[in-house]
C-alpha cells in the first residue's frame, strides 16, 4: 500500500481535506460538506469561528482593543485562531469560513489605509497579519494585491542595496537601553521594519510575499519577492538569527522589541538546535511556497534531514516538538483524534497508540506535500 492509499484509508476529515485542497487526490474524492460536519463536531472547531464575530463592530473599538484582537499569543486573537483552522483544512469555497471572513476586508483596509495625514491607524504588521493568513487560506483580491505590491517595493530596497550592516554601531548614536536589554542590538532608524527608510523584511512580511506569489501575474514583482528571499538567505542576513533587537520610537521616547525576521534552521549546521525544533515544520512550509527556497540546497538538506523519521512501511512520524505549535498539546486532543484519524478507525486504536498514529498521518502527509510543490516547481 502507498502513502496516498494509507492517508486515505485511516485519515480523518483535515487529512482528506488537505489532500483535496492540496492536489494530492481528486477535489471531489469526497463530500466537503460532510467533512467539515465532522470536524464542527469538535468542540475547539465550533469556538475558534465564533472568535470572528468580535470583528463585526471593530469600528467602535478603541484601537488597541482591536490590535490584541489580531496580534498576541492568546488562542482567541487573529494570528492564532485562523492558521488553526486553515491547517485543519477550512479554506476559501467552505460556506462556514467564507461567511466568517467576509468582513475581514473592512478590517485590514482600515488597517492599511493612511489617514489623511498618510499616517496609518496603527503599524503594518496588524493589516499585514490579517492580509498573510487570509492568504495562506486561499483569500485573495486586488486590494490585498495594491497594498502588498506598495509595501514589497519598500522591502525590496534592502536585498536591492545588499546592505546587511543594519545595526547602529556609533555609541554616541545609541541612547541608553533599558537594564534587560542593554546587550541588545539596535536598529539604525532607517532599518525600521515599520517606518525607516529602508526597512527591514519581518518573518510576517515574508509570509504574507510567499503566499501571495502564486497569485501575482507581474514577473517584475515575482523577481522582486525572489530577490527578497536570495537576500534572506544570505549568509550575512543569516547571522541575526532571526531576531533584530530594538528600535528607538521618538514618538514614545522609548525603546521597542522589533519584529523577527526568518532564521532558517540547519543553515550553519549539521544538526537541529533546540530552540528551532518548534518552528522548524512552519518554516520549511512557508518557505516552500518560494521556488527560490525550493531549489536551494538548505531546502534539500531539511528534506534530507526528515528521512530519519521513516518507518519500515514507508510513512513518517516526527517528534512531538515538531508540532507543538500546531496540535499535539495536551489540550487539543479531541482535535487530534478526531480531526486527523478516521472516525472508522479510531475506536480500532489503542488509546495510548492514538497520538502515534496522528502523529504519523500528519508526518506523511507533510513529506508528500513538500515532495509535490518540489516536483510542480
Amino acid at each position: 500500500m502507498g502513502n496516498i492509499e494509507w492517508l486515505i484509508e485511516n485519515g480523518g476529515p483535515t487529512i482528506r481535506l488537505r489532500m483535496m485542497n492540496e492536489g494530492l487526490i481528486d477535489k471531489d474524492s469526497y463530500d466537503v460538506n460532510q467533512l467539515v460536519d465532522e470536524l464542527l463536531q469538535i468542540e475547539k472547531v465550533r469556538t475558534a469561528l465564533t472568535y470572528f464575530d468580535k470583528f463585526k463592530d471593530f469600528i467602535s473599538m478603541p484601537d488597541n482593543k482591536l490590535y490584541a484582537y489580531i496580534h498576541n499569543g492568546y488562542e482567541d486573537c487573529f494570528e492564532m485562531f485562523m492558521p488553526f483552522l486553515t491547517r485543519l483544512g477550512f479554506r476559501t469555497g467552505i460556506a462556514i469560513l467564507d461567511e466568517k471572513v467576509e468582513y475581514m476586508r473592512d478590517v485590514y483596509l482600515y488597517l492599511t489605509t493612511p489617514n489623511d495625514s498618510g499616517e496609518l491607524h496603527w503599524s503594518h504588521i496588524h493589516g499585514l497579519t490579517i492580509i498573510l493568513y487570509l492568504l495562506e487560506a486561499g483569500y485573495y483580491n486586488h486590494d490585498m494585491l495594491d497594498y502588498m505590491t506598495s509595501r514589497i517595493n519598500e522591502w525590496h530596497k534592502i536585498a536591492e542595496m545588499q546592505e546587511f550592516e543594519f545595526y547602529e554601531t556609533d555609541p554616541s548614536k545609541i541612547r541608553r537601553r533599558p537594564k534587560i536589554w542593554e546587550d541588545l542590538p539596535v536598529l539604525k532608524d532607517i532599518h525600521n521594519c515599520e517606518i525607516g527608510e529602508v526597512p527591514l523584511p519581518t518573518n510576517y512580511s515574508v509570509m504574507g510575499m510567499i503566499y501571495l506569489y502564486k497569485y501575482i501575474k507581474s514577473e517584475e514583482t515575482k523577481k522582486k519577492i525572489d530577490d527578497i528571499v536570495k537576500y534572506i538567505f544570505d549568509p550575512r542576513y543569516q547571522k541575526t538569527h532571526g531576531y533584530y533587537g530594538i528600535h528607538w520610537s521618538e514618538e514614545n521616547k522609548a525603546y521597542h522589541t522589533s519584529a523577527g525576521g526568518v532564521c532558517l534552521p540547519f543553515y550553519e549546521s549539521d544538526y537541529l538546535l533546540e530552540n528551532d525544533k518548534f518552528s522548524f515544520l512552519n518554516t520549511i512550509n512557508m518557505m516552500s511556497y518560494s521556488p527560490v527556497a525550493l531549489n536551494s540546497e538548505w531546502f534539500g538538506k531539511c528534506m534530507f534531514f526528515l528521512e530519519q523519521y521513516k518507518t519500515e512501511r514507508g510513512t513518517y512520524i516526527f517528534p512531538n516538538d515538531f508540532f507543538y505549535h500546531t496540535f499535539v498539546r495536551p489540550a487539543n486532543t479531541d482535535v487530534v483524534y478526531n480531526a486527523y484519524i478516521s472516525k472508522d478507525v479510531l475506536p480500532k486504536i489503542k488509546k495510548g497508540e492514538r497520538r502515534t498514529l496522528a502523529l504519523e498521518l500528519i508526518s506523511t502527509f507533510f513529506i508528500l506535500l513538500m515532495k509535490k510543490r518540489m516536483e510542480d516547481y
